[in-house]
Parts: structure tokens; sequence; C-alpha cells
């Protein structure tokens, strides 16, 4: 039982830091890492149509969760060198958060 109540403290101190960092709510936030936690094939991923919004693309909210980059600006890094996440994780150590 302790195992549960631990994987939900890691859960909702995950969605909260995510909640702050992309400017949504806590509860949206649970919302997106429990879909995020289902499996999708390569497949699905690709015939995926565009993300309406930069939280919404997977590789946008990747390189916000893991660097100092705001979502603008991992959105205008995506757009600009591809979806090739190694290669946006090393721009990405270039580049200055947004003050």
């Amino acid at each position: 039982m302790s195992d549960i109540l631990i994987n939900r403290a890691e859960r909702a101190r995950e969605a909260a830091y995510f909640a702050r960092r992309v400017g949504i709510t806590k509860e949206e936030a649970l919302e997106i890492l429990k879909k995020g936690a289902q499996t999708m094939t390569d497949q699905t991923i690709e015939t995926k149509s565009k993300p309406a919004s930069g939280v919404e693309d997977p590789d946008v909210r990747y390189l916000a969760e893991h660097t100092d980059l705001s979502p603008k600006q991992a959105r205008e890094l995506v757009a600009k060198h591809g979806r090739d996440r190694k290669k946006l994780l090393e721009l990405a150590a270039t580049m200055k958060a947004e003050g």
C-alpha cells in the first residue's frame, strides 16, 4: 500500500511542476500525465494530426520539461530544427531561457 501512496505523491509532485512550467492547472497536468502513461504505437504517433498548441505537442512538452526553455522557445526550436530530440536538446543547451 505504501508503494501506491508513493506513486501518487510522485505523480502529484510531477503534475505540480509541469503545471507551473507550462501555465496550466494541476488538474490539467494530471490528465496529461495520465494520457501520457497510455502507450501509443509509432504508427499512431506518425498519423496523429498536428497538435493545436505547443503544450499538446510531445516534442515541445519534452523540451520544456527537460530544459530551461519556455514552451514558446521550445515550439520555435522544433519548428526551426525539426523533431530530432537529441539535436533539439543539444541546441537547447546553448540557448538562454526567457527571463
